[in-house]
């Protein structure tokens, strides 16, 4: 199958997302934790940060609407693919305890300088996103600016996935990976356009190079945290408001914390207009860098 390349239009692929869903964490900011790029135990500077982040008493799971999950098109799903399910717009999954699964973890500090100077410099990593049983996978990613972001697919099917407000489309074929340096803080939704829809995945990308995200059992380990100075832990997703923990970690010993995080309030949000202007909203427009 050729390479099909297409130039679509900003105003026909306008990302259509949930409003102001979250609050911005502050300046700073993974899939089940990665482990980290290099040992940094013998740093006397760097300590580790552990913890579980768990749905708020009385809370209920947040899910994105229909229309944020598409990049502009109503087209159906492959029918090799399984039907969409309402699962499909819940990133963010409970477990047993109210623990949540793929909530983002980050560090920043008030002394910002001394802060990226504890952390040192940490290689550029590259995180995998790949287009499976016609959804992207993992739904949410975290990485750091200099980061790359890897797209495969799992199908013979030509997807035109794009990220954020990117108005250019290019098929991504089996077996022809498509790299994407992460060049800037935010949070960008990975959606596919014009052909058939491919589910959602969120990357945040943040400045500082210390993140992580929940596993399974809502459990994260932050490692490369700054010791002997005060630190701030944020707990986040562009469907819940901010959780913040204060507190001075030390090298030795990790330190131990814990989230009850409350969903955001989501305004209503229609189908895609091809013929409407980029929404100045998205879920893209916040976030923890």
């Amino acid at each position: 199958m050729s390479r099909w390349v297409l130039v679509w239009s900003v105003s026909a692929a306008c990302a259509v997302g949930c409003g102001s869903c979250g609050e911005r964490p502050g300046s700073g900011t993974e899939q089940p934790p990665e482990a980290p790029v290099t040992d940094r135990s013998a740093n006397p500077n760097l300590g580790v940060v552990r913890g579980v982040v768990r749905l708020a008493e009385g809370a209920t799971l947040p899910s994105y609407p229909e229309a944020a999950m598409r990049e502009g098109t109503n087209s159906p799903m492959p029918g090799e693919c399984s039907p969409p399910r309402t699962r499909d717009r819940t990133p963010v999954q409970m477990g047993e305890g109210r623990v949540l699964s793929n909530v983002v973890i980050t560090a920043t500090a008030p002394d910002r300088e001394a802060f990226m100077a504890a952390v040192g410099d940490v290689p550029a990593r590259t995180h995998d996103v790949v287009i499976r049983n016609c959804r992207l996978t993992p739904p949410v990613v975290a990485a750091a600016t200099g980061d790359t972001l890897k797209l495969t697919t799992e199908h013979e099917y030509p997807f035109l996935p794009t990220i954020g407000r990117s108005g250019f489309m290019e098929a991504l074929m089996l077996g022809e990976p498509r790299e994407i340096e992460l060049s800037e803080g935010g949070v960008q939704a990975v959606r596919c356009g014009f052909t058939a829809p491919c589910g959602r995945t969120d990357v945040v990308t943040v400045y500082a190079p210390v993140y992580a995200v929940t596993a399974e059992d809502g459990s994260f380990e932050l490692d490369g945290v700054p010791a002997g100075m005060p630190v701030i832990i944020h707990a986040w997703h562009p469907l819940f408001q901010e959780g913040v923990e204060r507190l001075e970690v030390a090298h030795a010993t990790p330190s131990q914390i814990e989230f009850s995080i409350t969903p955001a309030v989501q305004p209503e949000v229609s189908p895609p207009d091809p013929d409407a202007p980029p929404p100045e909203n998205d879920p893209a427009a916040a976030g923890p860098f």
